[in-house]
Parts: structure tokens; sequence; C-alpha cells
């Protein structure tokens, strides 16, 4: 009985041995180091009593805020990516047309230049074949009936040799125009006054032979048409104003002299 007693009391002992040697500071170690007591809302009245839930509850919250906030980030980040990836294939695709463009106007304009070239060709061509077949001495004569003139003093047409106009400035015009045709340009130009030649002008083919008149001239043209205007400036009543016509010009003009003269009234 003895020894049963004694084996008892070394078991209460035993199990009191264990509950004295437990040590909570395990516990409190493994707990975060912001634990519940730590916390505001501990001592905060009508809380009533912090628990761990509450803790781990609060953890989760700040976790999820986080975890959102994170996302957010991600996104924006995704989103930047996106359209810088974006903005990189509009310029390319943007590059892309202008380069077709730019090749599209390079084509046009070798195409035109083609024509343009061909055309210029078959007209020399077709220039060249008149001249063997014609001669050039013949070809003036021939295309003179492609183009008409006009003289007009102070807009009146010179008929005469005498022109009356009153005091002031005096202003005389030649135009030229050819009329419609399909020979070569080349040909028909044989049959104006400078005759294709391109230092010629037709200015040149009506002078005033008194240099002290200060005679200004001037050439414009508009389309196929050229006009020549000279302006005297303030001719005095009773001034008279020699004017003279090379022989081609003359004839053009149907006169029969080739010189008029301008007697300011």
């Amino acid at each position: 009985m003895k020894s049963g007693k004694k084996a008892k009391k070394q078991d209460i002992d035993h199990d009191e041995y264990e509950i004295n040697i437990y040590d909570d500071s395990a516990l409190n170690d493994s707990m975060p180091n912001n634990s519940p007591a730590d916390d505001p809302a501990f001592d905060e009245p009508g809380k009533g009593d912090y628990s761990y839930s509450s803790y781990v509850s609060t953890e989760a919250i700040r976790t999820k805020k986080a975890m959102s906030l994170l996302v957010k980030i991600v996104s924006l980040v995704i989103v930047v990516a996106f359209a810088a990836a974006l903005t990189i294939q509009i310029n390319n695709c943007v590059s892309a047309v202008k380069r077709k463009n730019d090749l599209n106007n390079q084509i046009s304009t070798s195409t035109d230049d083609l024509q343009n070239n061909m055309a210029a060709l078959g007209e020399q061509y077709s220039a060249d074949g008149i001249k063997k077949l014609f001669g050039t001495n013949q070809l003036p004569d021939m295309m003179n009936k492609y183009w008409s003139y006009q003289l007009l003093v102070n807009n009146v047409p010179v008929k005469d040799a005498i022109v009356p106009p009153p005091p002031g400035n005096i202003t005389a015009t030649l135009t030229q125009v050819p009329s419609h045709n399909t020979l070569p340009a080349v040909i028909v130009a044989l049959g104006n006054p400078t005759q294709a030649d391109q230092k010629d002008k037709l200015a040149h083919h009506l002078y005033f032979t008194d240099k002290s008149l200060n005679v200004q001239s001037n050439t414009t043209t508009d389309g196929n048409t050229t006009t020549v205007t000279y302006t005297v400036p303030d001719a005095k009543s009773g001034a008279v104003l020699d004017a003279t016509l090379s022989p081609l010009l003359s004839n053009a003009l149907g006169l029969s002299d080739l010189s008029f003269k301008i007697i300011v009234q």
C-alpha cells in the first residue's frame, strides 16, 4: 500500500513538475513582434478582449490591401508597356505608309517623265520627217497660216502708216496667238517672225528709232499667247514717234510698209 501511494505521489509530482517547467516564452517568440497588446485597440474601452483571431483578421486585411496595391502597380506597368508597344507599332505603320507614298510618287514621276520623253521623241521624229519631206526653206511660208497677230496703239488697231493718239502715255501692244493644230510645235514655230530661233525675241521685231523717247517694253506669256507692250511715257502734243517693223512682222500683220508714225495730237 505504501508503495502504491508513493507511486501515485510521484505521478502527481511528475505532473506538477511538467506544469512548472512549462515555459510560454516559446509561444511568445512565435508570435509577431507587434502583439495584440501593442495595438491601440487592445486597451480601447468598449472593445472587449482582444483575441488572437482579431489580430489575425487585422493582418489579413492589411495583406489584402497590400496585394490589391501590388495588383494595381502590376496592371499599371502592363498598361504602360502595352502603350509603348502600341506607339512603336503605330510609328512603324506611319513610316511604312510614308515609304509607300514616296515610292508611289517616284513611280508616278518616273512614269510621267517616260511619257514626256516618249512624246518628245515622237514629236522630234515627226518634225524630222516633215523637214525632210518639205524642206526647211518652204516650211516658214507654209506655217504662216497657223499664226495671228494684232498691233494696237492706245487700244486702236494700227492699219495705216499714221496713228494720231492724244498727248500723254502712249502704249503700243503687239499680240501673237497660234491657232489650234496637231503639228509638232517646232514645225509650227517656223511660221512666226522668230522662226523657232531661241535667241530671237518677238519684241525685237518692233522698235522705235528715236532712242531719246525712253521706250519701255515688257513681254508676257499666257499659255500659247505672247504679248509685248511698248510704253512711251508723257508724249507731248505734236511729237512724232517713228516705229519700225521687221519684214516678217510687217508681213504677218498684213501691212504694206515696214514702218508707221505715231503723231501725237
